[in-house]
């Protein structure tokens, strides 16, 4: 049962007292007792009515009087509007939001969301880039690159440009070019199917040179015996390869000066010889082309932490150069505070533009409600609190109409009006 409903029993009661109350006193006995029992019941049912018009007053015309009622229809546009500059220059004003943004560090927590929920970001991005690649046009692709070595890399292609950058760009890098192809080599030599690869061909080196039987005979006791064990022999071999490649770092290694004397004399032929025209020519090859982007669109298993996933070569290439761009900036706490600082800028130059747009919606919003619909909705709201004052407006007026009794009868009658006429 809702307040309104409650109200009105209340109501109901009280206007059954009255009139139970008004025979009593008026056609049963009139006494003392009957007189204090009609006065808090009167009070209480003026009480009770009193409010029921003025809250009724606020949605529509109670008893048919229209003279200061149904104040919410008559005033639907002061409200819609008031209610808009409310929340667009008090509620949620440029400045309140920009306070919010700022105290609450909006940014911060984005970030912070974004790398706990890396994984499934990694997953988004897969699926997102598997999608638009399917739907790629393959003989489209094929097109682009044939255009682009039959118009753009031929107009611009020179070898005494592409010598000029490549000995420029080793000159002033070099150093740093051969530590990173030697930290890959390292990196390549570490795994376990290198020294897989030297033990088969270590296997097959025995096979073929031991040809007779007393050296197979041999080797076999040898290997019984450990005295000569492939397998630690390819590891032996494997470590013995990862350090010579480590010493290639040192930049006083003669290996290395060796290396890199043959990279400078390299490109110093380069525009001698043929070695980038038939790789241009090479490379733009329809056999070739057609190769590229079958395997581009081939599909394998792309792992991230531990998770994995299916995509094709080319999402795979996309994929690790995002997600090693993600991991970098994650640990740079420096360069993660300025995309902070850079999203809290865009959010609240989004909100400077477009706050407008607040004030707008809420009008737009209110202004589709008809009368009904609008009192509904402040009903929704208060109705239940504006209900309770009808519900109050019976016991304080009863309570009202006590009072006024005892003070009638026991305080301005005894003691009051004698004093009143002896002076008039």
């Amino acid at each position: 049962m809702n307040y309104k409903n409650k109200a009105n029993i209340i109501l109901g009661i009280v206007s059954v007292f009255f009139i139970f109350s008004f025979l009593l006193k008026y056609y049963v006995i009139n006494n003392v007792y009957t007189d204090f029992v009609f006065t808090v019941i009167k009070a209480a049912l003026v009480g009770s009515v009193a409010d029921w018009f003025a809250i009724t007053a606020i949605y529509r015309k109670p008893l048919g009087i229209s003279f200061h009622t149904a104040l919410i229809p008559r005033n639907r546009e002061k409200i819609v509007e008031a209610t808009a500059a409310f929340v667009e220059k008090e509620l949620l004003s440029r400045e309140a939001i920009k306070n919010k943004i700022e105290k609450n560090n909006i940014a911060v927590k984005i970030s912070k969301t974004i790398i706990s929920n890396k994984d499934n970001i990694n997953l988004k991005v897969i699926q997102m880039l598997n999608e638009y690649i399917s739907k790629a046009d393959k003989n489209n692709i094929k097109r682009k690159i044939k255009d682009l070595g039959t118009g753009y890399l031929n107009e611009f292609y020179d070898k005494k440009r592409i010598k000029c950058v490549l000995t420029c760009i080793y000159k002033n890098d070099g150093e740093k070019i051969l530590d990173s192809i030697f930290d890959f080599l390292i990196y390549v030599v570490k795994k376990d199917e290198v020294q897989h690869y030297i033990y088969d061909a270590m296997n097959k080196l025995k096979k073929e040179n031991t040809k007779g039987f007393i050296f197979k005979l041999g080797l076999s006791l040898f290997e019984a015996s450990d005295s000569v064990n492939l397998r630690d022999a390819s590891l032996v071999v494997q470590d013995e390869l990862l350090d010579k490649v480590r010493k290639l770092k040192n930049s006083e290694d003669a290996y290395r000066k060796k290396i890199s004397a043959f990279i400078e004399q390299y490109l110093n032929n380069l525009q001698d010889d043929n070695v980038l025209e038939n790789l241009k020519n090479d490379i733009f090859k329809d056999e070739n082309i057609d190769s590229l982007i079958d395997k581009i669109f081939v599909k394998s298993k792309i792992v991230f932490n531990s998770y994995e996933a299916e995509g094709y070569l080319i999402t795979k290439i996309i994929f690790d150069i995002l997600s090693s761009v993600f991991e970098k900036v994650v640990k740079d706490e420096e360069k993660l505070n300025e995309i902070c600082r850079y999203i809290e800028t865009v959010v609240i130059d989004i909100f400077e533009e477009k706050h407008y747009v607040i004030g707008k919606f809420i009008r737009d919003t209110l202004n589709e409600f008809d009368d009904d619909k609008l009192n509904k909705f402040i009903d929704d709201k208060v109705g239940s609190d504006l209900q309770w004052i009808r519900i109050n407006g019976s016991v304080v007026g009863g309570f009202v109409g006590m009072i006024i009794f005892l003070i009638m009868n026991f305080i301005y009658n005894p003691f009051l009006a004698p004093q009143i006429r002896r002076i008039f």
